[in-house]
């Protein structure tokens, strides 16, 4: 993978292994313990699947794929951590830092946690005035509102109480005027400034 510019890279363009969908999609319910590979198709597009092998006692998961220099495997360290209502969940051991974590992401072939990765995610690169804008957004589009900043919220949905809806209406707006003063406190600082 090139490393962009700046040296740091997009964590939603990063290829990740996740314990989470790997649990979803039932890897860890077949209990594969030292047989055969379970196929792990990864939701990113540069790792279509993965193979899964675990160790005998389920300390381990050896990650394997075929790539254009040949096979890939790196093993990875699990975690298994007692949960309230019995049972134990899994968790990775990054192999950098050894700390826990739900994610792995690839980076040059190798997996690294998210702490030890030069990574950012897209709201971090945006200032403060479209960081409100962009937190708008998401509420109107989780409400199925128009996305055009003012226009009306629809009617309120069966079966959601009057105070969750009038709380997101709410926050939108202030978002929205906050939105739209700090832009024009930084379209009147350039323009001073000029």
């Amino acid at each position: 993978m090139p490393r962009p510019s700046s040296g740091r890279f997009r964590v939603e363009g990063i290829p990740r292994i996740c314990i989470k969908e790997m649990r979803e999609r039932g890897v860890f319910g077949k209990y594969p313990w030292a047989g055969a590979p379970v196929r792990y198709p990864n939701s990113c597009e540069s790792l279509e699947s993965l193979d899964c092998e675990f160790t005998d006692n389920k300390s381990s998961v050896v990650f394997s794929t075929y790539i254009a220099k040949g096979r890939w495997a790196r093993a990875v360290q699990l975690k298994w951590v007692p949960v309230h209502f019995g049972g134990k969940r899994p968790y990775f051991l990054c192999p950098n830092c050894y700390k826990r974590g739900v994610k792995l992401y690839l980076i040059d072939w190798e997996l690294y946690c998210r702490k030890c990765t030069p990574t950012y995610y897209d709201c971090q690169r945006e200032d403060r005035t479209w960081r409100r804008h962009s937190r708008a957004q998401k509420i109107r589009a989780k409400w199925n509102a128009d996305r055009k900043p003012g226009s009306l919220f629809p009617q309120k949905p069966k079966h959601v109480h009057n105070i969750t809806y009038q709380r997101a209406i709410n926050k939108v707006a202030n978002l929205e005027a906050e939105h739209v003063m700090l832009w024009h406190q930084d379209l009147r600082a350039l323009l001073e400034h000029e």
